[in-house]
This record gives structure tokens, C-alpha cells and sequence, in this order.
């Protein structure tokens, strides 16, 4: 696959946007009233964990560095090898 990835996935049947839950602002206050205060957390990994957990969804992603806690689901994906540069 030589295309982009965000592509590809825009172009399944059962890929698309959400609106935010309801519960996202309480779901993501409660991972940011933790110790951890890097920037990157807080709006990426625990904004989209938040949401997942929120929404009842499963968190697919290409970042293998987001934390994983057991009341979220994540899939993380790898790129195809072709993909990576040498």
C-alpha cells in the first residue's frame, strides 16, 4: 500500500467521525488529575483514551507509545513494511 494510511482507513465502510461523549470531560479529567503533567498526555494519549473509554470504542492507533490501562480498549497498528523508509 502505497497510499497514506489515513486514506485507506477513510475509505472503509465503518470508518468515520464521532461526536464527543457526553462523559469525555469527566472521563478526562479523572487521567489528568494524575502526576504526569507532559503536554503530549495530555492531548493526545489520555484526550483520545478518554474518549474511547467514553464512547465505548476501541482506540485504534499507529502510536505504540500511548499508555494502555485496562478499561480501554486499543488496537495498534503497525505500517506495512513497504511503507517504512530505509
Amino acid at each position: 500500500m502505497r497510499g497514506t494510511h489515513i486514506a485507506w482507513l477513510r475509505s472503509g465502510a465503518g470508518i468515520g467521525y464521532a461526536a464527543e461523549p457526553k462523559q469525555l470531560s469527566e472521563v478526562w479529567m479523572a487521567y489528568t488529575a494524575g502526576g504526569k503533567t507532559s503536554s503530549n498526555l495530555w492531548t493526545d494519549a489520555y484526550y483520545l483514551r478518554a474518549f474511547a473509554q467514553a464512547a465505548r470504542a476501541t482506540l485504534v492507533t499507529f502510536d505504540a507509545k500511548i499508555p494502555i490501562s485496562d478499561n480501554v480498549s486499543v488496537l495498534t497498528l503497525r505500517p506495512y513494511p513497504e511503507t517504512l523508509a530505509p
